[in-house]
């Protein structure tokens, strides 16, 4: 880990003043007059950090003065936009130990997963001794935690939430001076895999579906639509297809005619799909009003065969 590495190497680094930390793909924007997510998607090397406004020799002048520098993005609820995206039981595992070890962070912690303002993606610039302390704080948290649960294979956000916890506490203590920055993401282009079952009934609402999806898909991402329907039907599916879809631009719409049963399709998808590890699979009438990208980078199946979002309760604006 990052954060470990640069807390028991702190003399070798130079035994900075402030320390920041970062993330993959992600880096702040020192201007705080904005408090943003900008993605960016055509990465010049020889512009970015100008476009940060980055200059090492102005950085002591940036920081001066101030405890820590967070970035706060914002959820419907930051709880609730944990367990429809990951495990609940490892969220509510980390609160508990947090109880435990920490009693005194019972109420920040409550007032945290109970707001909207989050810290995602560990991302901070600590003051040395500030740094010290979260860096005190998390791991003895993060070592409990993984006493307590098998590691082996597992990808999780917790630290994430902590972090967030930690922050919260911070900006409510009055002899601490910060301010927000935002940051700057590297978006790559996305793939989305996508499976649907069509019944000969529901041939058109299913090509008008299909439509719905393109319509509304952001052209920096790709479709591969696989069409699934019974052996005979094929050729009526892919007929009706033809007549509603005439943009197929940055998508591969095939039709592929079978034996199973819509209730048993997923159970077989990795037959017919044997590339993807992860797909977004829809059945029944379904009109799609955002790129499907969104959801499926925001779908974790790390701990799941399967997995989804409740219809009543996915906000894209959320991702």
């Amino acid at each position: 880990m990052y954060r470990e590495n640069a807390w028991k190497n702190y003399d070798e680094l130079g035994n900075p003043d402030y320390i920041g930390l970062m993330h993959y793909r992600r880096h702040f924007i020192f201007n705080d007059k904005l408090n943003d997510v900008i993605n960016i998607r055509d990465f010049d090397a020889d512009t970015y950090l100008d476009f940060l406004n980055y200059s090492e020799e102005e950085m002591s002048d940036f920081v001066e003065g101030y405890d820590f520098i967070p970035h706060i993005g914002r959820v419907g609820n930051v709880y609730h936009h944990y367990i429809q995206n990951q495990r609940k039981e490892d969220i509510d595992l980390a609160i508990q130990i947090v109880l435990d070890l920490y009693p005194e962070y019972e109420e920040p912690m409550k007032q945290y997963f109970s707001g909207s303002d989050s810290n995602f993606c560990n991302m901070c610039i600590f003051k040395r001794e500030l740094f010290f302390e979260y860096c005190e704080w998390i791991f003895s948290i993060m070592q409990e935690f993984e006493n307590r649960v098998d590691m082996s294979q597992k990808r999780f956000f917790i630290s994430e939430r902590l972090t967030g916890i930690f922050v919260h506490k911070l900006m409510n203590m009055q002899e601490l001076k910060y301010k927000k920055l935002p940051i700057a993401f590297l978006d790559e282009p996305t793939t989305v895999p996508i499976a649907l079952y069509v019944d000969e009934e529901e041939s058109t609402s299913a090509a008008i579906n299909l439509m719905s999806m393109l319509e509304n898909k952001d052209e920096y991402s790709t479709y591969k639509l696989n069409v699934f329907c019974k052996k005979e039907f094929k050729k009526l599916v892919e007929n009706k297809i033809r007549q509603y879809i005439k943009d197929k631009a940055k998508c591969v719409i095939k039709v592929i005619g079978i034996d199973e049963s819509s209730e048993i399709l997923p159970l077989y998808l990795e037959r017919y799909m044997p590339s993807d590890n992860k797909c977004v699979y829809i059945s029944g009438k379904v009109l799609t009003l955002h790129d499907m990208a969104e959801f499926y980078r925001i779908c974790s199946v790390d701990d799941y065969l399967a997995v989804g979002v409740p219809l009543d309760r996915y906000d894209p604006s959320e991702s």
